[in-house]
């Protein structure tokens, strides 16, 4: 993995697939390609045996996941600097170059951070839907803002595209803000 903060990289722009090793890495990292409706049809699934709890496991897996792989500068102290907007938008970026849709981060003011997904591949997969549906972005962003300032967060989603909304908008706020 480059040692450069990731606000000093290039976003990474694609995936080599090998299909005699049956591997694929993005940059030196290794991932799998995935359908937006295999993870949709394990969503449902989890939601129809599960009820709401479904989508909290989804939500606490992203959770983790965004926490423990978002990168920060070399000597990075969670609340040292506020909620740094560079670490964010390179955040969005990789997700971005992963298929996972475009963020973008709006409104940061007093721990509260907003921001949007265009072209999100999960909502879009989903189809229409009651309520939002995109469980494993509101737990992404609450992972990444856990990591960057060391408290507990949550994150809703107001807008969705599988309700009718033209984006997805998210607001993630510290859990003692709600």
């Amino acid at each position: 993995m480059d040692s450069r903060p990731a606000t000093e990289r290039q976003p990474r722009l694609s995936v080599v697939a090998n299909e005699e090793t049956g591997t694929a890495k993005w940059d030196s990292e290794r991932v799998m390609i995935l359908p937006p409706d295999l993870l949709t049809a394990i969503q449902k699934q989890l939601e129809s045996t599960l009820g709401a709890a479904g989508g909290g496991l989804l939500f606490i897996a992203a959770e983790r996941q965004a926490a423990e792989t978002v990168e920060v500068p070399r000597g990075f102290r969670p609340g040292s600097a506020g909620i740094p907007r560079e670490i964010l938008e390179a955040a969005g970026r990789r997700q971005g170059s992963l298929g996972l849709g475009r963020v973008r981060f709006g409104e940061i003011a007093g721990g509260v951070v907003v921001f949007t997904v265009e072209n999100n591949p999960f909502a879009l997969a989903h189809g229409p839907a009651a309520k939002p549906v995109c469980h494993l972005y509101r737990g992404w962003g609450a992972g990444i803002l856990h990591r960057l300032t060391g408290d507990e967060y949550y994150c809703e989603e107001a807008e969705c595209v599988a309700t009718g909304a033209s984006t997805c908008r998210f607001v993630a706020r510290p859990a003692r803000m709600r």
